[in-house]
């Protein structure tokens, strides 16, 4: 039976050497590669199935070259290995094409778990990670529930700039400056803002965005709304 072929990327020869010697019987030709940068390079003259990097929080490893090694060679699978420390940064290339992600203190078998699932097209990451892409799913649906929301009312994206800064507590004079506007401008948006929301006031526009979920969460300071107070409609 044809063994699959392994690349390793990582600054530590020692911590390569080892993780080459544990999967020596599994894996074809076992290539190593020191320089991220290099990495692209490598892969296209070397073309392994899988690709296991070591990322550790003080390299500069960009999650951008994950994706552009999907797209040169998108048969190639990608695990990550690291820190249990870094797994909020591992979302990052999880984001853009990694097939998984091992901690470095998780045992020998989980790792032969991962890269088994990675080759057979599966996800792998441990139960904190996993936590976090369910957290992640959610949020990309609330930010999409919340955008059809806003095509719903037909606010404009300049529309939605003026009512987070309402909704910040901001009067128009001081969006005008913030957003380098004439203050007669600012006046029409929160006219069309208000009448498109069917809102009396500013207040009220800013509440209706809460309740739909398009602002994250309701301000703690200069709560009043800059002084100006619920039935102002315009000031």
């Amino acid at each position: 039976m044809r063994r699959p072929s392994l690349m390793i990327v990582g600054k530590h020869r020692l911590l390569c050497d080892c993780l080459a010697a544990l999967l020596a019987e599994r894996f074809e030709g076992i290539e190593q590669c020191r320089d991220p940068q290099s990495v692209p390079d490598r892969v296209r003259e070397q073309s392994p199935e899988l690709l296991l990097i070591d990322v550790e929080p003080q390299d500069e490893w960009d999650p951008s070259l994950i994706h552009k090694l999907n797209e040169d060679q998108p048969e190639l699978k990608i695990v990550l290995f690291g820190l249990p420390n870094v797994e909020s940064d591992i979302m990052r290339f999880i984001e853009t094409g990694a097939h998984g992600y091992v901690v470095k203190e998780a045992p020998a078998d989980q790792l032969h778990a991962a890269l088994d699932s990675a080759l057979r097209g599966e996800a792998a990451c441990p139960p904190s990670v996993m936590r976090m892409l369910f957290s992640r799913l959610a949020e990309l649906s609330n930010e999409s529930r919340s955008q059809r929301q806003i095509d719903n009312f037909d606010l404009t994206p300049r529309e939605v700039e003026v009512l987070t800064l309402i909704a910040d507590g901001l009067s128009n004079q001081e969006i005008a400056d913030k957003l380098c506007l004439s203050l007669h401008t600012v006046k029409n948006h929160v006219h069309r803002i208000l009448d498109k929301l069917g809102a009396k006031h500013r207040l009220e526009a800013a509440e209706k965005a809460y309740q739909a979920r398009w602002l994250p969460q309701r301000p703690r300071q200069r709560a009043d709304f800059g002084g100006l107070g619920a039935p102002r409609r315009l000031a």
